[in-house]
């Protein structure tokens, strides 16, 4: 049913080909047999499994735990790492019961809302890099770089600047946004991450964010999740706070 690839384990098409008819099967068999109860919120004692890249994490999921503290007390939630690579195997194997994914790639019977979309932005000490800002192409070139990929082999960037006829120095490749500042801080380097990261991280680490010297674009973030599994609110939950954060950025 999965196959395991460099990018982690993957559905094969015939569990993509079944995936649907048996959630329709489960969905049948849930109605017939439960007792529809409306739920409240304010005495739930559910749990939920978010997945999300870390750089969602960092940037939302605070404002997605301060709202359940206080609209939800008795709801608890964890955040589980997932990615597009990924996200169908977690949900496959239960580990998650939404997730907000950068332009996911899905072929099974997930249900899918864009919510927004988002872009990139550099993250560096200027004082240790000896740069004044805005941040020039020559320099952010002359800079080694520090990346952060799931594969930990190349990004976004490097697909651009190879469209350009220009190349960087990755220096240090790292899987987790979360671990960038003790590799940035005093040191001459920068990294090109995800703006709503990169402003999160700056907040709390004293590092600078600045605009990338080369069009990199924006992408769409997506909320998936199983119909037969399906929770309104919580997907407000999420709505609401990649909205919150996102207005803040402007």
């Amino acid at each position: 049913m999965f196959v395991r690839t460099r990018e982690g384990m993957q559905p094969t098409l015939r569990a993509i080909a079944m995936a649907e008819p048996l959630q329709d099967g489960v969905a049948r068999i849930h109605t017939a047999f439960s007792t529809v109860t409306a739920f409240d919120p304010a005495t739930s004692r559910q749990h939920f499994s978010l997945g999300m890249s870390d750089d969602f994490q960092i940037a939302i999921g605070p404002l997605i735990a301060r709202r359940l503290a206080a609209e939800a007390p008795r709801i608890s939630v964890t955040f589980r790492q997932a990615n597009r690579h990924r996200v169908e195997a977690l949900f496959a194997a239960g580990e998650i019961d939404f997730a907000l994914v950068a332009q996911p790639n899905v072929r099974s019977g997930l249900q899918q809302q864009e919510i927004g979309q988002s872009g990139y932005a550099c993250l560096l000490d200027p004082i240790a890099c000896g740069l004044t800002l805005p941040l020039r192409l020559e320099d952010y070139l002359a800079l080694p770089h520090l990346l952060v990929s799931f594969s930990g082999r190349e990004g976004i960037v490097d697909h651009v600047l190879k469209n350009l006829g220009l190349s960087r120095r990755v220096q240090t490749a790292l899987t987790h946004f979360s671990a960038l500042p003790p590799f940035l801080t005093g040191t001459r380097a920068v990294a090109t991450l995800p703006v709503h990261a990169a402003r999160s991280i700056a907040a709390v680490s004293g590092l600078t964010v600045c605009a990338a010297p080369i069009d990199l674009g924006e992408y769409s973030v997506s909320l998936l999740w199983q119909r037969t599994a399906d929770n309104p609110w919580i997907r407000q939950i999420i709505r609401d706070a990649f909205a919150q954060f996102r207005k803040t950025e402007n």
